[in-house]
């Protein structure tokens, strides 16, 4: 399995079919009202009738019962009705065996503490996960609570479809949100117009995954294994990383690849990183309204991407990947780019067949390797019809209580102190478990992608095409962001248009 796949960026190029579940609504017990009933009622009369007796008519009176005229009567009547707990639907795209385990421990926690409140898991695979999520909500059926990527948040805002949190927060004073537990910067930055939409969840930030078997078959030093290592601004530079892998990449002597050093991706958000290390911004104008990536300083740096496959061939292609030959977890790639949360994934998709673990990235020059901490969120539907049950909830999953199974099983970094004791507990011992707290300490929270509303637009339609192009060696890095900058810049301003 190509564990990239995996990447909470990459769950829209999944490919699955689902629907996303419609909320349901509780049936609350009502309070027993009277109610007029219809009734019939029989009484007894006399009567006179005349019958023939003995052949000669006689008026005889008999006892008759016969019906009385229907009669309207109150009875009060207590109506029984049967009361059932609030339901809250909470989805996202986890509907691997991992994930599904992961929330179902989730609700399971809870329920024990919140017995009351039924919680029903309604996750979505596939590329058609953000669709359905916005047709299901726009018809007002949508989930309690829903997982988005955090270059959707300002669509999804645009549309109304998430909750003010601010106000629940404040009528709960008793929260740990009003503590110094919780990392306020990284919750702050998801705020639009300074109001609170959105929650981050499933925090990471990128990292290598490395064979270390592989180094110590060649004879090579490992790469320092902290951003607080002594030797890292010193010996962990781009010039090093690929010496490096240049070094462990090897071809037999008819040149069939045997092992490579690396790996390049056409995913645009491999290259945040590097870029912003390389000229201390992002590839966009400060406002968000300007597309920079044409800048020499940058295409300096996709180009540099580009060239540990076109020209070192230290990475290997397209063809050479199919069929999973150097996937990380076949044993025969040292170096791959991915997120420090691979931890969660290591055991299962490579177990003992070699030594792995995660390493830092590499820095340009002045040591600061360029880290974004990259949440994704949790989402409130403001038309739940269950909201005070889906706020329990709700505050429930995004504290320090619904992290601690994620955290433990290192597929989240937590924003919570308390927390992160418990990062990593159930990873096999001698594992970097200190890397992902490490990178989140000195990453940059200042969000580019929630500057402009065609932000997720620009860069997968447009930058990501321009990219491939690039790592196939069809087009210099400078001829395709020269190429493009036209259409960023026009489909960007239209973006900052839409915002104001």
């Amino acid at each position: 399995m190509n564990v990239r796949k995996l990447t909470r960026r990459h769950f829209l190029s999944l490919s699955a079919a689902g629907a996303v579940g419609a909320s349901v609504i509780a049936a609350c017990g009502a309070t027993p009202t009277p109610q007029v009933i219809e009734k019939v009622v029989t009484s007894v009369v006399e009567k006179e009738v005349t019958k023939i007796v003995a052949g000669t008519p006689q008026v005889v009176k008999e006892t008759v019962i016969v019906p009385a005229t229907p009669q309207v009567v109150e009875e009060t009547v207590v109506v029984t009705q049967v009361s059932r707990p609030p339901e809250v639907v909470w989805t996202s795209w986890a509907t691997d065996t991992f994930g599904m385990f992961r929330v179902e421990e989730q609700a399971a926690q809870f329920r024990q503490k919140y017995p009351d409140i039924v919680v029903q898991i309604r996750n979505v695979a596939g590329s058609s996960y953000r669709e359905r999520l916005l047709t299901t909500l726009a018809a007002g059926a949508g989930p309690d609570v829903y997982r988005l990527c955090t270059d959707s948040e300002l669509a999804f805002y645009k549309d109304g479809q998430c909750e003010q949190l601010d106000p629940w927060f404040e009528k709960q004073k008793d929260s740990w949100f009003w503590t110094d537990d919780v990392n306020k910067t990284i919750v702050d930055a998801h705020r639009i117009k300074d109001k609170l939409w959105f929650y981050p969840m499933a925090l990471d930030v990128q990292a290598f995954c490395i064979n270390k078997t592989l180094f110590e078959q060649a004879g090579l030093p490992l790469p320092p294994m902290s951003y607080k290592s002594a030797d890292y601004k010193s010996v962990w530079t781009y010039e090093k990383y690929l010496d490096t892998v240049k070094a462990l990449t090897k071809f037999a002597a008819d040149g069939t690849p045997q092992q490579f050093g690396t790996t390049v991706y056409p995913d645009y958000y491999y290259l945040h990183d590097i870029i912003t290390s390389k000229t201390g911004r992002f590839w966009m104008s400060d406002d968000g309204s300007q597309f920079l990536g044409a800048d020499p300083a940058v295409t300096e740096a996709i180009q540099w991407y580009a060239d540990i496959r076109l020209v070192h061939k230290a990475a290997p292609t397209p063809e050479q990947s199919k069929g999973g030959a150097f996937d990380y977890s076949a044993g025969r790639l040292a170096l791959d780019w991915q997120f420090a949360t691979w931890l969660c994934y290591g055991e299962k998709n490579v177990g003992d067949r070699f030594d792995w673990d995660i390493a830092p990235l590499p820095h340009w020059g002045d040591g600061n390797p360029g880290l974004f901490p990259e949440p994704c969120v949790w989402v409130f539907n403001p038309h739940s019809k269950v909201k005070d049950a889906t706020w329990t909830f709700f505050h429930w999953l995004v504290g320090p209580e619904g992290v601690r199974v994620p955290t433990e099983l290192a597929w989240e970094i937590p924003i919570y102190k308390s927390v992160e004791p418990y990062f990593g507990k159930r990873i096999p011992t001698g594992k970097n478990l200190s890397l992902g707290p490490e990178g989140v300490s000195i990453a940059s929270s200042n969000y580019f992608w929630l500057k402009n509303l065609n932000f997720f637009e620009a860069w997968s339609s447009v930058m990501e095409p321009a990219l491939e192009e690039v790592l196939l060696g069809s087009k210099t890095a400078q001829e395709a962001m020269t190429a493009i900058k036209p259409q960023m810049d026009k489909v960007l301003q239209e973006g900052k248009a839409a915002m104001a």
